[in-house]
């Protein structure tokens, strides 16, 4: 195990056989390969880590308006999200 401080140094060290995988978000995957101009179909994901995502978590006593009001919110702006992950070249999918 290694420790570096980004992420592209992790990918020189897997490219130079220093280490043996990264662990990396399948968005930062993305990114790295357009930064560093290689295909990212030529690496093969091997393990999942992780595939939890976010949540919100409300005290039993808030009331469900609250709760409802968030949940709008979150509605609201999911056309914006795949807006922003199309502007950036991030892939639609998230695992």
């Amino acid at each position: 195990m290694a420790k570096v401080s980004e992420i592209k140094q992790a990918f020189l060290m897997m490219q130079s056989d220093r280490v043996d995988m990264i662990v990396i978000s399948i968005h930062g995957f993305s990114y790295l390969a357009k930064q560093l101009g290689f295909d990212e179909a030529d690496y093969e994901q091997v393990w999942q880590v992780n595939k939890i995502g976010n949540y919100f978590a409300f005290n039993i006593n808030t009331p469900d308006e609250v709760i409802k009001t968030y949940q709008k919110a979150f509605d609201d702006i999911a056309k914006q999200r795949l807006i922003i992950k199309e502007s950036y070249e991030l892939p639609l999918a998230e695992y």
